[in-house]
C-alpha cells in the first residue's frame, strides 16, 4: 500500500524566483522564460516574442555597482556577480534603459522604473543581465 500526496501547482510568486538553470530550454542554454524587473515587473526580455534570444553564460565574474547605495558615501559600493543572461543585439530587449558611460562602462536599467543597474554592456558589445537583479517567470 502506497500513499501519495497530491501535487500542488506553485503559485505565481513562487514562479518568479526561478534559478537560471530552471529556465534553460535546451543544450544551447537559451532562456525559455520571461525576464522581468524585480520592482515593477516590466518585461526586460520576453521569451514569447523572441524565443531563445538570451543565452546563459556561467562564470565570468564581474563587479557591478550595488542597486542601492548608502547615502553620503564617497565611494560607489559594488558586488561581484557571476553567471549572466547574454544578449547580442540591444534591440532584443523589450524595456531596458542604457546609462551614459561611467568609467567607460554603460549599464542597463529597467526602462519603466529606472531600477538598476541590472546589467552592463561588455567590452565586446555583449549585453549581460545579472539574474540576481531581475526575476524570471
Amino acid at each position: 500500500m502506497s500513499s501519495s500526496t497530491p501535487s500542488q501547482e506553485p503559485t505565481s510568486s513562487e514562479n518568479t524566483n526561478l534559478k537560471p538553470e530552471e529556465c534553460l530550454s535546451n543544450s544551447e542554454r537559451r532562456n525559455d522564460k520571461k525576464i522581468v524587473c524585480i520592482h515593477c515587473s516590466s518585461i526586460i526580455l520576453s521569451f514569447f516574442n523572441r524565443p531563445g534570444d538570451s543565452i546563459w553564460l556561467d562564470g565570468d565574474e564581474r563587479e557591478m555597482p550595488m542597486a542601492r547605495q548608502k547615502k553620503g558615501g564617497d565611494l560607489t559600493e559594488t558586488e561581484k556577480l557571476q553567471g549572466w543572461w547574454t544578449v547580442a543585439d540591444m534591440f532584443t530587449f523589450e524595456n531596458v534603459g542604457f546609462t551614459n558611460s561611467v568609467d567607460g562602462i554603460r549599464y542597463l536599467t529597467c526602462a519603466d522604473c529606472d531600477f538598476g543597474p541590472i546589467g552592463r554592456v561588455t567590452e565586446s558589445n555583449l549585453h549581460i543581465v545579472a539574474p540576481s537583479r531581475v526575476k524570471m517567470e
